[in-house]
């Protein structure tokens, strides 16, 4: 190979189009993983406020009870009601980041 002078930047062009590959596989990956994140960053701040609604309600026993709470923009109901077996179950519902409906239930003992 005497004459090598266009090797170096069709290397070049070839780094350049994997780099640019690259880079937008990446993109859209980064921001599903960063709404994902934030999405169950509010289900655990729903299920600890959740967790303390409940408490709350077994104390007073107060229920069934329905109330709606306001959390990073997110409404969240709340609704409390009682099962056959002394229980209480407590479920929270909201529309997360992304457009879909989540539920999620936890129960407590009455004393």
């Amino acid at each position: 190979m005497k004459n090598s002078n266009g090797f170096s930047v069709i290397e070049a062009f070839v780094s350049l189009g994997i780099l640019v590959l690259v880079a937008t596989s990446f993109l859209p990956l980064a921001s599903f993983v960063s709404y994902e994140k934030e999405a169950l960053s509010h289900k655990r701040q729903i299920v600890l406020l959740l967790h303390d609604e409940l408490q709350s309600v077994l104390t007073k026993n107060d229920f069934p009870t329905t109330r709606k709470v306001f959390l990073d923009s997110l409404v969240t109901t709340f609704e409390f009601t009682n099962t056959e077996s002394r229980l209480i179950k407590g479920c929270a519902t909201w529309t997360n980041i992304r457009n879909r409906h989540e539920e999620i239930c936890i129960y407590g003992k009455q004393k």
